[in-house]
């Protein structure tokens, strides 16, 4: 009797519901291209991006320090990137990059140094050849390698056309940006737009979205 009594309880209560994944973080990018890349953020394209969330500690997604930040526009032959990086001491082992997953491609991953040199690889490969047209600068107000006072910022500009990531135009991007930061005499610093936690760095669950499909004409 007590046992029909529960299950007939269970049966009015309805079986728990499987937790739904939160929904990605999301950067609106502003239609239009850079007139130069040149690591400097003064094209009138860039005054129209939204600027991304603070990135994060990639492993436990608590707010960290230093300041971290990105921005994309989306024209119809390329994505390019921006991310700047506060730092009071550039050397040669930082580096900033995204993931990118496009719909129905690949997903690829770009890193820059200080001094622009690219590595265009997919998730857990070494790095391959990178693709004709990608462009990448670097503007730093820093001197690289020499501790000192006067290191302030560094701003990587990357421009990605559509066809090294396999689409013909426009899409949205589901994607992540990541930093590594390494102070003199102290331990490595990840960060990144959206947390990855315990999970694989390029998992779907760990990228945010770019928004860059056309927008709807009425």
């Amino acid at each position: 009797m007590r046992r029909w009594m529960f299950v007939s309880l269970l049966a009015a209560c309805g079986s728990p519901s499987p937790r739904e994944p939160p929904a990605p973080i999301t950067l609106a990018a502003a239609h239009g291209a850079a007139e130069h890349i040149d690591g400097e953020l003064d094209d009138p394209a860039w005054r129209e991006a939204e600027v991304s969330s603070r990135f994060v500690d990639a492993r436990s997604g608590e707010a960290v320090t230093p300041y971290t930040e990105a921005r994309a526009l989306c024209d119809r032959d390329a994505l390019t990137l921006s991310i700047y990086a506060a730092d009071e001491d550039l050397v040669s082992s930082d580096r900033v990059g995204a993931i990118l997953h496009v719909p129905g491609g690949g997903t690829f991953v770009l890193d820059v140094d200080p001094s622009a040199t690219v590595r265009w690889h997919v998730p857990s490969a070494s790095a391959g050849t990178v693709p004709d047209g990608v462009t990448v600068e670097v503007d730093a107000d820093a001197t690289l390698d020499v501790d000192d006072l006067e290191d302030e910022e560094w701003v990587t500009e990357m421009r990605i056309p559509w066809r090294a990531l396999g689409v013909d135009g426009p899409v949205d991007v589901r994607a992540n940006f990541f930093r590594r930061d390494q102070p003199r005499e102290s331990l490595v610093r990840s960060l990144a737009w959206t947390p990855w936690r315990d999970q694989p760095t390029a998992s779907l669950e760990t990228l945010g979205v770019i928004h860059c499909a056309p927008r709807e004409t009425t």
